[in-house]
């Protein structure tokens, strides 16, 4: 059995799409703060793993993906908008702004092997106007996304370039993740 331990639309979307479908999803309830001083790099493979280690704990026969996705502006992590003023800050902060999309993935195997990793991305963000802001508050997309720009949706439009796995920037790796589930033996 395969286990997604998320519910994010946009990492269900992109394993389906690539044919790695989860038997079953179940979000892992978790202390998500970072810790004192923790590189964003750390916090996210940490997030990964424990996610998949929580939802393996009650499913040892499965393989159990983790993920966990920040947006960092400089060394500033930037997660999930509370609420709409909060995302407004978040946008003014990512206006005409270089970014990065880091996501932790965590792999756990039925006989308790695991694989860590995270990946990279970067993207080009154009200078938001007044407008521009307004637009991606009151589509309310950003509820739930780290960095409050979801790709694929309204905020696509604002985003000049990108470097990097593009599924990565909608939350996991695809090419990450099926490398490491084959290379802990998983077979569909």
């Amino acid at each position: 059995m395969l286990i997604l331990a998320s519910s994010s639309e946009g990492r269900i979307f992109v394993l389906e799409k690539a044919g790695i479908i989860p038997d079953k999803i179940e979000a892992a309830d978790i202390d998500e703060a970072v810790l004192k001083n923790e590189p964003a790099h750390v916090y996210v493979q940490r997030l990964a793993q424990t996610k998949a280690e929580k939802i393996h704990s009650n499913n040892p026969d499965s393989y159990v993906i983790g993920a966990d996705t920040i947006v960092c502006a400089g060394k500033k992590l930037i997660g999930k908008p509370k609420d709409a003023k909060d995302e407004e800050k978040i946008l003014k902060l990512i206006s005409g702004r270089k970014i990065s999309v880091l996501t932790g993935h965590c792999v756990i195997a039925p006989n308790g092997d695991k694989s860590v990793k995270y990946i990279k991305s970067r993207i080009s963000m154009k200078r938001l106007s007044t407008e521009d802001i307004q637009e991606l508050i009151d589509s309310n997309e950003w509820q739930g996304v780290s960095g409050g720009i979801r790709v694929g949706a309204t905020g696509s439009k604002f985003i000049k370039s990108f470097n990097g796995s593009y599924t990565n920037i909608i939350g996991l790796c695809v090419y990450t993740t099926n490398n490491m589930l084959k290379g802990l033996g998983y077979k569909k």
